[in-house]
């Protein structure tokens, strides 16, 4: 909550109002300390988002379990503190900073016709458009579809839904993102 309110928040708010304007979104905070309620209400209501957990995600904690809890059926924010991780490997910081890239395609999969996105600062600053395209082509790995936004505040947008990632891409467009950050793999 140090963080609260800074400039990656209102990229968040942007990227999530220009990829579904008028329906509802949630997000799931990832916080790694206790946070009060009201600390965690005025968060989402920053991002116009319901927040699905206050539970701190902690370096003992059963992952599986934490993520179990996930019941939201709409457009989904996930929002670490780092951002996503190949499952397993080794870490320069903490696990409970990411969300592992077999976690998200999890989530992915129990919302198909919605987006699922996540905020993701674990790329270099510049290599930013090469490093969101990996991780891009790791995660879809033929099942899913997505598209990534490359920037000093990046962003994985995934669904199983090919007219749902293409409308997402059109947004994103539209709304003037450079189409040079706006990474897109051939979607079968």
């Amino acid at each position: 909550m140090k963080f609260f309110g800074d400039s990656y928040d209102f990229s968040k708010r942007c990227l999530m109002e220009w990829l579904a304007p008028e329906e509802s979104w949630a997000v799931h905070p990832m916080f790694t300390e206790q946070v009060s309620q009201d600390d965690a209400k005025s968060y989402g209501g920053f991002l116009r988002a319901h927040v699905l957990t206050t539970k701190p995600l902690t370096l003992d904690q059963d992952r599986a379990v934490y993520f179990a809890d996930v019941k939201w059926q709409g457009h989904l924010l996930f929002d670490p503190d780092t951002g996503v991780w190949r499952t397993g490997g080794r870490h320069t910081k903490p696990k409970n900073e990411y969300i592992y890239q077999s976690e998200l395609a999890k989530q992915v999969a129990l919302r198909p016709k919605h987006l699922t996105v996540v905020f993701d600062q674990a790329v270099s600053k510049t290599k930013e458009c090469d490093q969101m395209s990996q991780k891009l082509s790791q995660i879809i790995n033929g099942r899913l579809h997505g598209i990534a936004y490359a920037a000093q505040a990046s962003f994985l947008i995934l669904t199983c839904d090919e007219n749902v990632i293409i409308e997402a891409q059109a947004r994103l467009l539209k709304a003037g993102l450079p189409e040079c950050r706006v990474i897109a793999k051939s979607l079968q």
